[in-house]
């Protein structure tokens, strides 16, 4: 993948017989990354996953 500010279309890349396919996005050490830099789709994940856990403790409790 390549990061710019406005991201092209371009072919797949060929390392010693090995077709490497780009992708518009992808999680690396947890954190997604995607051809355009930007971190509004990671917040959004960060911030649903943070919801599933609460609602997933609070059954749990006696609130």
């Amino acid at each position: 993948m390549t990061i710019k500010k406005t991201p092209e279309n371009e072919n797949n890349v060929a390392v010693d017989n090995y077709t490497i396919k780009r992708v518009d996005a992808f999680t690396y050490l947890g954190t997604e990354i995607n051809q355009k830099n930007s971190v509004s789709s990671e917040i959004n994940a960060r911030i649903s996953s943070g919801y599933r856990t609460y609602y997933a403790n609070k059954r749990h409790r006696n609130y």
